[in-house]
């Protein structure tokens, strides 16, 4: 973190600083860093105390003192507190200043990732280019909203010379406060598409949400989004920044041709160099265009891309390939969208050499009064897309079911369960030897639990894997 005094940083924040007897406390002394989590705070940091829907950081003030806080941020001090504290009106949004303040006086270069899909995988593709030559830092985990961006920015250093900071959105206006705190020279929206309409109302408020990433990039600054977005007016008209533009289509400013997705790698061609990497499914493709623009710009050879993508491997929850001695599990758990389903499913159609795939889809969440419609028309896809079985688990994931018998799949080759306890004893009984598995959900599902007992399941014959070169 920027070196700051306590008594500057209760300053920054407008706040009034409590229990600091001068003889006692040097409000001086700069702070060594910044902390919500009173388990993991060292020595030297400030604890800041964060309300949440089931915890308050004000209950661990003493806790934190133990681990070497210095002082606490708080929105009141509780009864018996004796550490010093800075007192603010919401500790929320003394966070965001703080990083917004940390990352004005950072040199490191900051790219604002953004999507209805696709943000997590680009912004990890992305850093695994990027480090190869350059020393930076990318979002951890699923740090991506009002208190995760705050908490990536404040991860850079002196060293760094970039910060992939994704940012997330469910409720309208959510995209334009991030770049507020995080003040992005560098904006890729990966995807537009229909997700958190319960917050977001429509389909023409997720665009709006979406561009605004990209409406604020300066005019010296540069956007990155697929060709197909940008042909968009409503996404297009208010971009100031330098556009680049990615997919298939020729007048592309990263054109992909000659694209073969076989036996687990995704092969293309961009300026005539061939470029390839490991993907469960084609659907990486814009993701791998939007590194390779970006790394370009950053003056990086096809060779150093390639050596880049060499590097990636999916994120567990994202579409990540998992080896069993009976075949293959597809982990994409960490959310759902009717187009990141769609996305898992051709990932599912393309494991090669399998005699049966099944199709374990949960409740794809936050589609309001939509929910019904996109559960349906996505298991009418199911019926077509080359699934053998599928399962479903939860009252909305029940229309996929509907969907998929009403599209011609046989009644016989689908399941539908309230709980994961009563799937799994069925699903054991499909995956026999070389079946590959797609567990898909939204994250309020918990659908990782079925990947960890698949995981355990033993198959009394096994299947020899050969994975692609």
């Amino acid at each position: 973190m920027t070196p700051i005094a306590l008594n500057q940083l209760a300053q920054l924040l407008n706040g009034k600083l409590i229990n600091t007897d001068p003889d006692s406390w040097d409000l001086s002394e700069s702070v060594d860093g910044i902390s919500i989590d009173s388990r993991t705070v060292s020595r030297g940091e400030v604890f800041i105390a964060i309300r949440g829907h089931h915890y308050d950081g004000h209950n661990f003030l003493d806790e934190a003192r133990q681990k070497g806080a210095i002082a606490g941020i708080v929105d009141h001090v509780p009864m018996g507190c004796d550490l010093p504290c800075i007192l603010v009106e919401n500790t929320k949004r003394a966070l965001q200043t703080i990083a917004n303040f940390h990352r004005r006086n950072s040199e490191g270069l900051v790219v604002g990732i953004t999507g209805s899909v696709g943000k997590t995988t680009t912004r990890h593709m992305l850093f695994q280019m990027l480090s190869g030559k350059h020393h930076g830092c990318e979002s951890p985990l699923n740090y991506n909203n009002e208190i995760g961006v705050p908490l990536s920015l404040l991860q850079m250093t002196p060293e760094h010379e970039f910060a992939l900071i994704e940012m997330g959105t469910s409720a309208f206006g959510e995209i334009e406060f991030l770049t507020k705190i995080a003040e992005p020279e560098i904006g890729i929206l990966t995807e537009i598409g229909p997700a958190h309409l319960d917050g977001l109302g429509s389909m023409d408020q997720v665009i709006q949400e979406k561009r605004a990433l990209l409406n604020s990039i300066s005019r010296q600054g540069h956007v990155f989004l697929p060709w197909h977005l940008y042909q968009m007016p409503e996404v297009r008209e208010e971009i100031q920044a330098n556009v680049f533009t990615v997919g298939r289509h020729e007048n592309c400013d990263v054109a992909a041709s000659n694209v073969i997705h076989k036996d687990g790698l995704l092969r293309f061609e961009v300026d005539q160099f061939v470029y390839e990497f490991s993907a469960t499914g084609s659907h990486w493709l814009n993701s791998a265009l939007l590194c390779i623009g970006l790394a370009r710009e950053f003056g990086f050879t096809p060779s150093q891309i390639q050596h880049g993508l060499n590097r990636f491997e999916s994120i567990p929850g994202r579409c990540h390939r998992i080896e069993m001695p009976w075949g293959i599990i597809l982990d994409d758990t960490y959310n759902a969208s009717p187009l990141s389903v769609r996305a898992g499913l051709l990932s599912l159609r393309n494991v090669p050499s399998v005699s049966h795939r099944v199709a374990v889809l949960g409740d794809m969440l936050g589609l309001a009064e939509l929910s019904e419609i996109h559960h349906r028309q996505l298991g009418k896809l199911v019926a077509r897309s080359g699934v053998d079985f599928l399962m479903t688990y939860g009252p909305h994931a029940r229309y996929i079911a509907l969907g998929a018998y009403q599209g011609g799949m046989l009644g016989s080759r689908i399941a539908s369960f309230d709980t994961i306890e009563e799937l799994m004893p069925i699903l054991k009984l499909w995956t026999v030897p070389r079946t590959a598995v797609l567990v898909k959900g939204s994250h309020a599902m918990h659908m990782e639990k079925i990947v960890q007992q698949l995981q355990s399941q033993v198959s009394e014959v096994s299947w020899p894997m050969k994975r692609a070169a």
